[in-house]
């Protein structure tokens, strides 16, 4: 089949237009946008065990070897992106139905994703604001990004990133007076299942660099560059995710964080420099609307090449308001309570669907091996 130019209807490759660390940069902002807001790596065990930090620390290794399949994916299949290599490698019927399956992933996670950022915004800044009105105002934002293609989300996000990263450390070193050491201690007292399970939210978490991969790895300008990205990526967000985990603890202990949901704003909220800077909220405002518009953006980008590569005659700004506006309708009806939304941070509860569709890319590969094809079929 004829590749196209972002979905348009100029045939040719696939252009070429991220750098390794756009990429990386994407990662962070998918990751560090929770972290600032509902602390997955706390919340997803309750009450977390005293070693969060040490579940942290072992939680990546799933998601950055299937990323690393989606880089293989990626190079294999150079110029094409994932929604035009399903039907190379699966054929016109399979391909369709998994590109179908895809684009409902990607519109379930950005639904959950728009339901998070309206209530965690109504909850905890614009109290009298309607929820529909702040999902409107994000997935504005979120769809003008993915109407500008792939190397404007890679933009976005090498601006985001950065400022994710500085602000997570200042708030985590401003909470260093607050924090307590002999609240981590003892080591392992509750024993490696309990880590094991404080690692599952996590994991699922850390596993979104596998859609990462998928979707954008296809436009990196050095494919080869493809594992230093996602290395990169996925190590600042791990250390992040282990050192706010000792800040929170240190600084609450588990039996407070357990009924805390949103801890990271708890934490914010106990910095204070004089009398002049005292409410540093607006600081994680910024975080989570330049990382998560990221998020969205990529999202809704992904659904949007998905729909296109199955109704090729439908203009893509079409399907780009259609399926924003398919998730602002489901979204006002997803999660209808905070409650309802941490909930969806529980390990027992993330397993089903995220984990197992994270393991896509290794479907992919194993039938591309089997039937040998490659970016020019058999």
């Amino acid at each position: 089949m004829p590749l196209t130019h972002h979905g348009t209807d100029r045939p040719g490759r696939v252009q070429y237009e991220l750098s390794w660390w756009q990429i990386s940069m994407m990662v962070v902002c998918l990751h560090l946008s929770a972290l600032v807001s509902y602390a997955p790596m706390i919340v997803g065990r309750i009450p977390p065990v005293r070693d969060a930090w040490l579940a942290s620390l072992v939680a990546w290794v799933p998601g950055l070897a299937l990323g690393m399949v989606a880089w293989w994916l990626a190079k294999r299949f150079e110029g094409q992106n994932v929604f035009e290599y399903t039907f190379t490698i699966f054929g016109r019927l399979p391909g369709a139905l998994l590109n179908a399956g895809i684009v409902v992933y990607l519109l379930y996670w950005a639904i959950v994703v728009t339901r998070e950022f309206s209530v965690f915004m109504a909850t905890v800044v614009y109290l009298r604001t309607p929820e529909m009105v702040l999902s409107l105002a994000f997935l504005i934002l979120g769809a003008a990004g993915a109407s500008q293609h792939m190397e404007f989300v890679g933009r976005t996000a090498e601006l985001s990133g950065p400022l994710a990263i500085g602000g997570v450390f200042f708030l985590m070193a401003a909470n260093i007076p607050n924090v307590d050491p002999g609240m981590l201690r003892p080591v392992l007292a509750e024993g490696w299942r309990a880590v094991a399970e404080q690692a599952i939210t996590p994991a699922a978490i850390f596993g979104e660099v596998v859609w990462v991969a998928l979707l954008a790895m296809p436009y990196v300008n050095k494919l080869d560059n493809g594992p230093k990205a996602l290395g990169v990526g996925v190590g600042i967000n791990v250390f992040f995710a282990a050192a706010g985990a000792a800040v929170l603890m240190a600084t609450f202990g588990p039996e407070l964080l357990s009924v805390m949901g949103f801890p990271t704003l708890s934490a914010a909220q106990l910095v204070r420099f004089g009398e002049s800077l005292e409410r540093l909220e607006w600081l994680m405002l910024v975080l989570w609307i330049g990382a998560m518009g990221v998020k969205i953006s990529l999202l809704l980008l992904g659904a949007r090449q998905g729909v296109s590569s199955l109704l090729p005659r439908i203009r893509p700004g079409i399907v780009l308001l259609l399926t924003s506006a398919t998730v602002l309708i489901a979204s006002a009806f997803a999660l209808p309570t905070l409650h309802d939304v941490l909930e969806v941070f529980r390990g027992e509860n993330i397993v089903w669907p995220i984990l197992p569709l994270q393991a896509a890319p290794v479907v992919f590969a194993a039938v591309a091996l089997l039937r040998g094809v490659g970016a020019r079929g058999r």
